[in-house]
């Protein structure tokens, strides 16, 4: 009971503290059409274009991008670059939340992973004015900047960039620290050659991840999260995106997918963050921190990592007590025999 009215507490006081926000530019790799911010191409658009091989991995979120969820998930932009300065895009969606209380973002890249060789990956907001190392940790950056001054882009890849086989070594520290023996050949990167079994079971895990498709007045196929009468409404809303309208309207914790037994941790689920828990509902008439107050989602972006934060330390008193009760059974065993 104690630890819930904590976590209360921090939902109600944490995310109002306000922090440094993107300006008013919007960088070229924004995602500024709002069907892009809540579906990808269907695997089959993949197919008919031709291209042979797909890459795909798994990296941290950071738990500020819960802003920016539709529903139950979202997708965010990825750019990588090469040695010699090319800019290759991607895309990454929320996958799935781990044992340990990280959610995931599932990284595409229509390229082989020759290709992709020794690139160096960030990934970034929905509307590009902040940005993140494959880790899950926020970097600064100026987003006009990187779009005008090629040496400054340069010196942000060099420096917080990742590349596939530092992304591999991530993973390998951190299962080291789980206590999880890893195999020498560990790797997190899967190369798919389109049609291969590999290819069609992809296909099938996306479909139990974003189970509904939509086919757009092109006549192409895009797959989401979204029922179809839900993606309707988002794929036509007018996403804001400058300083002042960078705000979020209606925030929902994807907690309810979490494997927590705990304390009635999932019933956050059921609240609205924002238009229940914080701010009562939003009023576009009153501005501010508080009371019925438009809330700038950057601002919002600390009480979703403390939330992460309180999660983690509740599943790490999970595990103590596993190890615990393992310990008590070998020695019941011992002192049996």
């Amino acid at each position: 009971m104690k630890t819930w009215k904590v976590l209360l507490v921090l939902m109600m006081f944490v995310g109002l503290i306000g922090c440094a926000g993107s300006s008013n530019y919007l960088p070229e790799h924004a995602l500024t059409n709002p069907v892009d911010a809540v579906s990808i191409p269907h695997p089959i658009e993949i197919e008919k274009t031709g291209i042979k091989t797909v890459t795909t991995f798994v990296a941290v979120m950071d738990p500020a991008l819960w802003t920016e969820i539709a529903v139950i998930g979202g997708i965010w932009p990825v750019l990588a670059q090469t040695l010699e300065g090319k800019i290759l895009k991607g895309y990454a969606y929320l996958s799935e939340v781990n044992y340990w209380g990280d959610f995931l973002l599932r990284f595409v890249f229509c390229f082989s992973k020759e290709d992709l060789g020794q690139v160096k990956i960030l990934y970034f907001n929905r509307d590009g004015g902040w940005a993140y190392q494959l880790s899950g940790k926020e970097i600064r950056y100026d987003p006009k900047k990187f779009d005008d001054d090629k040496e400054y882009q340069n010196k942000i890849f060099s420096q917080f960039g990742m590349t596939l086989s530092q992304m591999d070594s991530f993973w390998i520290e951190y299962l080291g620290k789980k206590e999880i023996e890893v195999p020498d050949d560990l790797s997190s990167i899967q190369e798919m050659v389109i049609g291969s079994p590999e290819w069609k079971n992809y296909k099938k895990k996306l479909a139990s991840v974003m189970k509904y498709n939509y086919k757009m007045a092109n006549g192409k196929i895009r797959t989401g999260y979204l029922p179809l009468d839900a993606f309707r409404q988002e794929a036509v809303r007018i996403p804001g995106f400058n300083g002042a309208e960078r705000f979020l309207e209606r925030a929902k914790l994807p907690l309810i997918a979490l494997p927590f037994t705990g304390i009635g941790l999932v019933t956050i689920a059921a609240i609205n963050i924002v238009g229940d828990a914080v701010v009562a509902g939003v009023d576009d008439d009153w501005s501010g921190y508080y009371a019925r107050a438009k809330i700038v989602r950057y601002q919002m972006a600390p009480l979703f990592r403390q939330i992460c934060l309180v999660y983690k330390k509740l599943l790490e008193g999970r595990d103590e007590r596993i190890k615990t009760l393992e310990r008590e059974v070998r020695f019941q065993k011992i002192l049996s025999k």
